[in-house]
């Protein structure tokens, strides 16, 4: 009938999106409305001001318009691999997920990264929202890392983490974080923030070198074990939940032993 255009990708207002879907113009869509023939997730529209965005259900005088569904995906980060969507020298993180065509991964982006030495878990989704509250500074989302380093680690270390490390070329410390020896050499760090390689420079300040990182945990998710490098799945919607539900309320009590 009248469905053609693009998803505009964004928040929007109802006639501003229904216009943008179909052939309609604002006045035909306030008159729909007015008319109680749209309906927007299952309620019939109220005003064409409402605000509705690509993953609402629309429904105009019965049609549906083109509704994008929420993905949500967990890969397992091989080092090598550049958290990108995509790169002329290097592998990237959406060309892992082979279960998705070509089309549906490059809807995907990504929610954080790892540096291109590093490996582990990643998030990627095509909500932008959902990513957007993901990595927000005030939602202090932990991140939790297996990382080996040179020299043994020592209480030192420990209590320089937690303090926070001054970096020289922010000028700034970084906020406390969580550093706990599990062998001589192999640590488990739990991050509030995410600046650049700050795990290496929080090392290297303290008089260590970083061999090897490998991020386990982000928020309440842990890397699925029977994942291999390279592999990935999609998020189970308890998972989604319980990332979407982190916010100012996280601290470092929920990692505490």
């Amino acid at each position: 009938m009248f469905w053609s255009l693009e998803l505009s990708g964004h928040k929007t207002r109802l006639d501003r999106y229904i216009s943008q879907q179909t052939t309609l113009s604002k006045s035909q869509v306030r008159m729909l409305v007015a008319q109680r023939k749209i309906w927007v997730d299952d309620q019939i529209a109220q005003s064409v001001q409402q605000t509705v965005d690509e993953f609402c259900e629309v429904r105009v005088e019965g049609q549906i318009l083109a509704k994008k569904t929420p993905d949500y995906w967990m890969l397992y980060k091989p080092v090598g691999v550049l958290s990108a969507t995509q790169d002329a020298k290097h592998p990237v993180a959406v060309d892992c997920l082979r279960a998705l065509s070509v089309v549906q991964r490059q809807d995907l982006h990504l929610v954080g990264r790892l540096d291109l030495h590093s490996s582990g878990l990643l998030l990627l989704t095509n909500d932008g929202r959902w990513s957007q509250a993901m990595i927000a500074p005030h939602n202090k989302m932990p991140k939790v890392y297996q990382v080996v380093v040179q020299n043994p680690l020592t209480e030192q270390m420990v209590q320089g983490f937690n303090e926070g490390v001054f970096l020289t070329y922010e000028q700034v410390t970084t906020r406390p974080a969580k550093l706990k020896i599990l062998a001589p050499n192999l640590a488990e760090v739990t991050l509030w923030e995410g600046r650049f390689h700050q795990i290496k420079r929080m090392f290297k300040r303290l008089g260590n070198r970083v061999m090897a990182l490998h991020r386990v945990q982000i928020g309440p998710v842990k890397l699925d074990a029977s994942l291999l490098p390279g592999q990935s799945r999609r998020l189970t919607p308890p998972e989604v939940q319980a990332l979407s539900q982190v916010n100012t309320a996280t601290n470092k009590e929920n990692f505490s032993d």
